[in-house]
């Protein structure tokens, strides 16, 4: 499935983001925290982890490159209900909630697939 129809909608997105480098052990957001953004993983691979009482937590999955992460938390504002850290040092491209919101009002087609 192609998300983005143009390069042109590629770029537009690309240029709301901003782009961060992690180390692996690096917490990218953590369970609890505010769903203000999504992140694109271009490189590197990072784990999903659920809280698991005690203050522990489970590995339930890993995400590689060119995966999403956030984008419901982003688009509900709920509250993050896991935390992502880094397995191996990544790219990855984060879009702020606010940036989401004028993309959403610059080109509401684009907003609709991200």
């Amino acid at each position: 499935m192609q998300i983005l129809g143009t390069e042109q909608e590629a770029a537009d997105l690309m240029h709301r983001c901003q782009r961060i480098e992690v180390n692996a052990g690096d917490i990218v957001v953590r369970a609890g925290d505010a769903g203000d953004s999504m992140h694109f993983i271009l490189d590197g691979r990072v784990g999903v982890m659920i809280p698991a009482g005690e203050g522990r937590t489970t590995r339930v999955r890993s995400l590689g490159r060119y995966t999403t992460i956030g984008e419901m938390g982003l688009v509900t504002r709920a509250l993050r209900n896991a935390t992502i850290q880094a397995e191996v040092a990544s790219i990855l491209y984060v879009l702020s909630a606010d940036q989401f919101e004028a993309l959403k009002a610059d080109n509401p087609a684009l907003a609709k697939s991200s």
